[in-house]
C-alpha cells in the first residue's frame, strides 16, 4: 500500500495537461481547465502577517469539485505505465479469471498486487521512482506498507525493501477500514467506537429531548457505522458495546453514566408506527447492506469483486433442488436452501451468507 506525500498538492500541471491530451480531451476543454488553475496564487500567513504572493505551478485544490476527477486521470497515467509490457512486473493472478490484478486506486489510496520476489519488488520501486520524476509525485517509503499473503513470514532479503512489512495482528487504515493479517473483531471496531465516543462527548453537553437524542443517534452516531457494516458483520460483543453506548445516550444523555433501559432494545428498534422509537438496528442494517452486494453482483459488469463473489458462491451447493446457476431468479428462490461446502470459510463470505439467509427468511415471511 503506497503512501504518496501530499498527493493532491504535488500534481504537476504540465504532466496533467499531457495526460488529458493522451486521453483524447479537446485542446479547448483542457485550456479551460488550465485557466481555472494557472492564475492561482498563494500567500504565507506568519504571525498574522501575509507574505508576498506566490505563483503556483502545481497542485489541485482540495474541496474543488474537479479535483478528484483530475487526480483520477493523474493516477490512471501511473496505472498505464505500471501495466506496460516493458516494465515486466509479475503480479498476482486471481484463480477466477485469466486477467491479473496489478493495481487499484481510489483517490490517493493506491495498492499494488505483486508477486513476492526481491527482483520484482526492486523493479516496482524503480518504476515508481521513474513515474515520480515525470509526474512530480513523491512516495513516503517509510509509511508505505507491505502485506505478505501466505502461511510463511516475509523472507529476509538483502538489501531490504524500502518499505516495511506489516506484522500479523497489526491493523492499518485503508479506504476507511482496518485491514491486516489475523485481526480480531475488537481491532476492527476500535477506531469506530472511538469516533462514536468523540461525537458523544460533544452531544452529551447539549440539552436535548428524547426526540432530539433519537435523531442524533440515527443520523450522527449510528451513521458512522454504515460504511464498515457494508463490508462486515460485527461480533456479538462488538454489537453489545454499540448498543450500550446508544442506550446510555438515549436514557441518560451521555456515555459515562450507566443507564437502565426503560424500554427493551427489541422495542426501541421498531418503527414509531409500531410503538417503537425508530432507532436503526446495526445488525439488521448490516444484513441489508451485505445482502445488497449479492443483488449488485448480478447487475451488468464484469468487475473483479463480482467474479470473486460468484466464484465463492459457486463453492456452495443446494441441499434441496437442482444445482443453481448465476441468475437473478436464484436470489429469490424461497425453496432453495444453501449450505457452504468449504470446511474453512473467511469472515467476509460468512458475513454475506448469514446476511442473505436472514433476508431470504424475511422474504418468505
Amino acid at each position: 500500500m503506497l503512501d504518496f506525500e501530499k498527493a493532491y498538492d504535488r500534481v504537476d500541471w504540465d504532466f496533467l495537461h499531457g495526460t488529458l491530451l493522451c486521453f483524447g480531451f479537446e485542446e479547448g476543454w483542457i485550456r479551460g481547465i488550465e485557466a481555472l488553475y494557472s492564475t492561482t496564487t498563494s500567500r504565507v500567513l506568519l504571525n498574522g502577517q501575509k507574505g508576498p504572493s506566490i505563483q503556483l505551478t502545481r497542485s489541485v485544490r482540495r474541496g474543488c469539485p474537479l479535483a478528484p476527477f483530475l487526480f483520477l486521470f493523474y493516477a490512471e497515467a501511473m496505472s498505464s505505465y505500471l501495466n506496460h509490457m516493458s516494465i515486466g512486473l509479475k503480479v498476482i493472478s486471481l484463480p477466477i479469471t485469466e486477467s491479473a490484478a496489478l493495481d487499484a486506486e481510489f483517490a490517493d489510496d493506491t495498492g499494488l498486487y505483486l508477486a513476492g520476489s526481491l527482483h520484482n519488488l526492486v523493479k516496482a520501486e524503480k518504476a515508481m521512482g521513474n513515474f515520480c520524476k515525470a509526474a512530480g509525485a513523491k512516495i513516503n517509503w517509510h509509511k508505505t506498507i507491505g502485506l505478505w499473503i501466505g502461511d510463511s513470514d516475509p523472507p529476509q532479503w538483502s538489501p531490504d525493501p524500502k518499505f516495511h512489512w506489516l506484522p500479523k495482528g497489526t491493523p492499518v487504515r485503508y479506504l476507511g477500514c482496518q485491514v491486516g493479517l489475523e485481526l480480531t473483531p475488537e481491532q476492527q471496531i476500535a477506531p469506530l467506537l472511538l469516533t462514536i465516543r468523540r461525537k458523544l462527548l460533544y452531544w452529551s453537553s447539549a440539552k436535548l429531548s428524547l426526540a432530539g437524542r433519537i435523531v442524533i443517534a440515527n443520523h450522527v452516531l449510528l451513521s458512522t457505522m454504515w460504511y464498515i457494516l457494508s463490508c462486515w458483520i460485527f461480533s456479538k460483543s462488538c454489537v453489545n458495546q454499540v448498543q450500550r453506548l446508544i442506550r446510555n445516550f438515549l436514557w441518560v444523555g451521555n456515555q459515562g453514566e450507566s443507564a437502565r433501559a426503560k424500554v427493551a432494545w427489541g422495542v426501541i428498534i421498531k418503527p414509531k408506527s409500531l410503538g417503537g422509537l425508530g432507532i436503526v438496528d446495526p445488525v439488521d442494517q448490516s444484513r441489508a447492506l451485505l445482502a445488497k452486494l449479492v443483488v449488485r453482483s448480478f447487475l451488468p459488469g464484469n468487475e473483479w469483486w463480482k467474479q470473486l463473489l460468484h466464484y465463492r458462491m459457486s463453492e456452495c451447493g443446494p441441499v434441496i433442488g437442482k444445482p443453481w446457476s448465476l441468475e437473478v431468479r436464484w436470489i429469490f428462490n424461497s425453496e432453495l436452501k444453501l449450505r457452504c461446502t468449504r470446511r474453512r470459510e473467511d469472515g467476509f463470505i460468512s458475513s454475506i451468507w448469514k446476511a442473505w439467509q436472514a433476508i431470504r427468511n424475511g422474504l418468505k415471511r
